[in-house]
């Protein structure tokens, strides 16, 4: 027999157990891979139910999954997956003090020949204390100065008194609670909102006030400053007039307003001025009287006023101006020998 007829026949003869057994060693090998163990991970979720007549006082924040490493056959595993996996933390009968739970109990549903081998948290501690109600006054508590030149008029807490449950443990000796901080620097027009309560330290209810309403109330602070060395000048109009002088040509000015405005001011940002129709000028070689007076300029006549270089210009008064009366001399015209002349320069009061 040739040497193909013999291979031929090793193949073909009892093609059938041979067949047969190939198939069984299969399934074999299938059976004994899948019955080997292998690990895998699982995120389950945490809920929590929690006594309806304690309050927790935990501090840190309850875990809300866990992670399980579990071992197992493939197919075991598998149904795991397939399984809405959840921890039911059930505290309602608990009381109050110290309570321990531990996930190194299967979450339910969880299969009974699947192994946990590690779990992450392993178990929480929780503490309890006794619900309690407490009526407090409610404190401003401020931070910092106001800005200069103000002052505080009025604040107003309401409520007053707030109602807080919580932990009778905390709220047994508890006579007030104050606000958050109100940071007074940035509070030049007052302050009218809501701000929280401070309730560090604190485990409250849901039902517990958490802000009150704060009403504060500032004003400026108002002073009278004055201004030496100020220029006088001729009001536009009367500028181009050839030959036409003012006398003096400096003046002492008094001013009163808010402090914030006054101490933005300088000589240099004020100016007294003569103007009014031309017609009321001096002849040739004469003079005029213009006279300072509260107010606006007279119409129809010459007047003086200060103008003042100042975005709150309008909220500043001006008091008076030294010397009151302000010589306008025509072309031509000459002093007085002997006269006062312009006034010294006074030093600015700083009061």
């Amino acid at each position: 027999m040739s040497l193909v007829a013999r291979l031929r026949h090793v193949f073909t003869h009892n093609l059938g157990l041979k067949s047969l057994a190939l198939v069984l060693a299969t399934l074999a090998f299938l059976y004994s891979h899948g019955e080997q163990d292998h690990e895998a991970t699982f995120v389950v979720p945490v809920e929590y139910l929690f006594p309806a007549d304690l309050v927790p006082l935990n501090d840190d924040p309850l875990p809300e999954q866990v992670v399980i490493v579990a071992s197992g056959t493939r197919t075991q595993l598998a149904r795991v997956q397939e399984r809405q996996l959840r921890y039911v933390v059930d505290l309602e009968k608990a009381e109050p003090g110290t309570t321990e739970y531990s996930f190194r109990q299967p979450p339910s549903s969880f299969p009974e020949r699947v192994r946990i081998s590690t779990v992450s948290p392993a178990m929480i501690r929780f503490v309890f204390d006794e619900q309690a109600r407490r009526t407090v006054a409610v404190q401003l508590r401020v931070r910092g100065d106001l800005p200069a030149g103000f002052i505080e008029t009025s604040r107003r807490v309401e409520p007053a008194e707030v109602v807080l449950a919580g932990a009778r443990s905390e709220l047994k000796g508890l006579a007030a609670i104050s606000t958050t901080p109100l940071r007074l620097k940035s509070l030049a027009q007052g302050f009218d909102g809501e701000l929280a309560l401070d309730t560090t330290g604190l485990h409250l209810l849901p039902d517990s006030a958490t802000s009150v309403g704060v009403r504060l109330e500032v004003k400026e602070v108002q002073a009278v400053r004055e201004f030496g060395v100020v220029p006088v000048a001729l009001a536009k109009g009367l500028s181009d007039q050839v030959g036409l002088v003012v006398d003096p040509t400096a003046a002492l000015v008094t001013l009163r307003g808010p402090v914030p405005v006054l101490d933005g001011l300088r000589s240099e940002n004020l100016r007294v001025e003569v103007g009014g129709p031309a017609a009321r000028l001096p002849a040739e070689g004469g003079e005029a009287s213009v006279r300072w007076g509260p107010g606006p300029r007279p119409e129809g006549d010459l007047g003086v006023v200060v103008r003042i270089e100042h975005p709150r210009a309008q909220r500043v008064q001006v008091m008076s101006v030294e010397p009151e009366t302000i010589l306008l001399r025509g072309a031509g015209s000459s002093p007085d020998e002997g006269g006062d002349g312009p006034p010294p320069a006074p030093v600015e009061d700083e009061q």
